[in-house]
């Protein structure tokens, strides 16, 4: 995408597509959705990430266990699986990675991870991204120092 187009989340589009297969306004299916309040989550959704400081990036969007490949030797790790990629806030990714621990079926939030997982995997997450901004991975070695990921 050229620099001067602007990164549309792919995330309203989707949101917008359900909501449309939910039919008219008066429909069953419409007063379900009505009725617990996911209507008015949405919107509070897009408001909250639309006046973040959060940046649209490109984004894996299904960061699930299943989508992961690890290399023991490199301790490195491949995202497979691209088909549901595409720009979005970079806090929906992170977050949509962290409700994946809680299963693909019925979810058990009991499985959603600790804050101690949560930051772990964020720092890794901001050095990996620092080294791809810098040249790219194995460009050189991570830069010195943890980022602060508790403000």
């Amino acid at each position: 995408m050229p620099p001067s187009e602007p990164r549309v989340p792919v995330l309203w589009r989707t949101m917008q597509q359900w909501q449309d297969r939910l039919g008219f306004a008066g429909s069953l299916a419409h007063q379900y959705a009505e009725k617990l309040g996911l209507l008015r989550e949405i919107s509070r959704l897009r408001t909250a990430l639309e006046s973040s400081s959060s940046p649209v990036v490109f984004c894996h969007n299904d960061a699930n266990a299943l989508n992961m490949l690890a290399n023991s030797s490199t301790h490195l790790f491949t995202l497979i699986d691209w088909e549901y990629s595409g720009y979005n806030p970079r806090a929906f990714d992170l977050a949509n990675h962290f409700c994946e621990y809680c299963g693909p079926g019925p979810r058990d939030p009991t499985q959603y991870p600790s804050r101690e997982v949560r930051l772990s995997f964020l720092r890794s997450y901001l050095i990996a991204s620092r080294e791809i901004q810098d040249g790219g991975l194995g460009a050189g070695p991570a830069p010195v120092g943890t980022p602060d990921i508790n403000t």
